[in-house]
């Protein structure tokens, strides 16, 4: 019963700490000349991403069918070193038709950083594989990016391995609002209360809000200050106004047509014009001699 425990073990880590850490560390190691330098390598974790570090110390679901088979993990509370880099924790998977997954918590300046790789032999992983691989080990919050290193810290165990680790930055596609029917002030307030519903802010985050059906009048009357706030806050907000969109009539093949003169535009829009009851639409109302 305690060996079925200890083989469901867990690894957690708080990232925070880590990095504080690290970081005193590192400004320590920089030397004593009072000047800023610039550090060389990843950005700190955003805060969505500094929740503790969890790696499953047994055997797991794979959700394209089958299992990955736990074959050698460690952890020990404490940095240790290996052929690949300082390390906080490790574990490696056999998955199904000869797929090997490496779970990693790397010691990097800023913390520990989670970082996962997929591979064949035979083979690179699928593009729904690496999805997959994704879904298990990373939080469904967080954004998750592969990665080409530079050079010199390219690690590879052989050709087919492909690497995920998590995003230095959060992206975030808001819900469109329809602006058709709103007053520039009304626009200002659905803009305003779609911006305090992201979770966490919009500091540091790179932010996309489209606004579809606005008039050129409206949109030049949006708060531009506000925008500009929002603006400062992330990391980059796009606030995609977009115009009313023009309907063209289409041929009887669906393909488009050309367009509608004048004449053509004033008979369809008196068609559905309202009329008196007495008055036959089909009939002239004022005849014409051209004689």
């Amino acid at each position: 019963m305690k060996e079925d425990v200890d083989a469901r073990q867990e690894v957690r880590l708080d990232p925070v700490a880590e990095g504080l850490r690290g970081a005193a560390q590192e400004g320590h190691e920089q030397g004593a000349g009072g000047q800023d330098q610039q550090l060389d390598g990843p950005r700190p974790p955003s805060q969505e991403q500094q929740a503790p570090i969890t790696i499953a110390l047994h055997d797991l679901p794979w959700p394209l069918g089958g299992w990955l088979r736990l074959i050698d993990g460690r952890q020990d509370g404490k940095r240790f070193e290996t052929w690949a880099g300082p390390m906080h924790a490790s574990a490696a998977y056999d998955g199904p038709k000869g797929m090997r997954i490496i779970v990693t918590v790397d010691s990097t300046r800023f913390g520990p950083l989670l970082h996962c790789s997929i591979s064949y032999h035979h083979r690179d992983p699928f593009w729904s594989e690496i999805k997959a691989m994704r879904e298990v080990f990373f939080p469904p919050d967080v954004d998750a990016m592969m990665m080409l290193p530079r050079s010199s810290d390219y690690v590879n165990v052989h050709e087919h391995t492909f690497h995920v680790v998590p995003s230095a930055r959060t992206f975030i596609d808001l819900a469109p609002i329809q602006g058709r029917t709103l007053t520039p002030a009304e626009l200002d307030e659905r803009i305003r209360t779609t911006v305090e519903k992201v979770k966490g802010g919009i500091d540091d985050k790179v932010v996309r809000l489209i606004v579809r059906d606005v008039s050129r009048q409206v949109a030049r009357e949006l708060d531009q200050r506000a925008i500009r706030e929002f603006k400062r806050r992330a990391l980059n907000f796009q606030l995609d106004v977009r115009r009313p969109e023009l309907h063209r009539r289409e041929s009887a093949g669906g393909a488009p047509g050309r367009r509608a003169d004048l004449k053509e535009i004033v008979r369809e829009k008196l068609t559905v014009r309202p009329l008196d009851a007495d008055l036959d639409r089909g009939r002239p109302a004022v005849e014409v001699d051209h004689g």
